[in-house]
């Protein structure tokens, strides 16, 4: 038997990826079938029985899913991230409204890969951002996480994000699909509004994320859209999404945010995070007819495609402890922080200002405070951080 191997490099969207080709020639010289991506990921799915089907759509613990060892399948292992790892202690990039700030896609680009670094540095396979929320409220909640109110321009910087983590190996995750305004009542606002709007302009920056940085998934958002939860909204996660954008991978639920299981699952909805619906109600919907197993399969299609084309099941290198917090990434905190500052205008040209000839008062609660983010899913636990009062008296001291 003779073997002819064909090393190529393929670009896709958001992600260099080495594919080797195998052509196994039998006796007669024919060439055997190489397996397509799908064709690999169905012949896995037939080997499952309908629990093991179930396994890959939910979680495990709070941050992964489970493994089918029996077929050598791994499960995921995520985390939050918008601006650096929330696992344990992380470079704490600048939030995703200041890197928006600095109007350069190639500098967030290599944040992102900067942040992909430290992801598999810490054993995780996906980063639960960028978010990509329009700011269209002050009273929103996450501004800070948001890459503001523009369309156009968070398309630009999360785009890039999203390419840096993904050329580095890591599932990016584009958040919250979709119109996400206030978190107070995150869970049961309902937003009213028309097909075009929903595509052109709210839709536009995740558009950007699917179709020019190859995002690998999409989380859905809280809220409710024209009526519907955005975790059980098909026009949003099938119509929009898959057929009209040609996302081929797959959706899961921000954590506990669908309410139906039905619904869920055949709006689109693949893995349910944070609560056990799908643990505890799919088996029976299908096994009642409710739900069609194919819905399943094809559930289960897009997360073995993401695993596929991530390298999960192949050879999927792991990282190295010390890019977290190293040197490089805490330059390129530096710059990116320095780059995302915006001066409006100097009027008589007031800056820069003689710190042999100034006062400074510093008032607030947050004079004393490195307010770095929010809470929750977005905070960055950092090696060290500068206060503002300690950051004023290490340039003109104190009196």
């Amino acid at each position: 038997m003779k073997n002819i191997l064909t090393l190529l490099l393929c670009r896709i969207p958001g992600k260099a990826i080495i594919i080797l080709f195998c052509l196994v020639f039998n006796a007669s010289g024919i060439a055997q079938h190489t397996p397509t991506l799908d064709e690999r990921a169905n012949a896995l799915i037939s080997q499952m029985t309908l629990e093991e089907k179930i396994l890959q759509l939910h979680h495990e613990g709070g941050f992964n899913t489970a493994d089918n060892t029996n077929l050598g399948i791994p499960g995921f292992f995520m985390a939050d991230g918008p601006h650096g790892v929330r696992d344990g202690m992380a470079t704490c990039f600048p939030v995703g409204i200041a890197m928006a700030a600095t109007w350069d896609p190639d500098l967030i680009y290599n944040v992102g890969f900067a942040m992909g670094q430290e992801f598999k540095a810490k054993g995780r396979h996906q980063a639960l951002g960028p978010c990509m929320d329009l700011c269209r409220d002050p009273r929103n909640g996450r501004s800070p996480e948001s890459s503001g109110e523009d369309p156009y321009l968070s398309a630009h910087i999360t785009t890039a994000l999203i390419k840096g983590l993904q050329d580095d190996g890591v599932i990016a995750t584009a958040k919250h699909f979709n119109l996400v305004n206030k978190q107070n009542i995150r869970h049961t606002s309902n937003i009213i509004i028309d097909q075009r709007t929903l595509i052109e302009h709210y839709g536009l920056n995740f558009r950007s994320a699917v179709q020019n940085g190859g995002a690998m998934s999409v989380m859905n958002a809280y809220n409710l859209i024209n009526g519907e939860k955005c975790a059980e909204n098909s026009n949003l996660l099938t119509q929009i999404l898959r057929t009209q954008w040609g996302f081929p991978y797959y959706v899961v639920s921000d954590w506990g945010s669908i309410w139906n299981t039905q619904n869920a699952i055949t709006a689109g909805c693949n893995i349910c995070m944070g609560s056990d619906n799908y643990q505890n109600e799919l088996y029976d919907l299908v096994q009642s007819g409710v739900v069609p197993e194919s819905v399943i399969d094809d559930a289960v299609l897009r997360v073995l495609r993401t695993k596929i084309m991530a390298g999960m099941l192949d050879y999927y290198l792991p990282g190295n402890p010390d890019d977290v917090n190293s040197t490089a990434h805490q330059q390129l905190a530096l710059e990116t922080a320095r780059r995302s500052i915006v001066l409006l205008k100097n009027e008589n040209n007031l800056l820069p200002l003689d710190k042999n000839n100034i006062k400074v008062a510093l008032v607030g609660p947050s004079a004393n405070v490195a307010q770095l983010d929010g809470t929750g899913s977005s905070y960055v636990t950092p090696f060290y951080s500068i206060t503002p009062l300690q950051g004023i008296v290490s340039k003109i001291g104190s009196s």
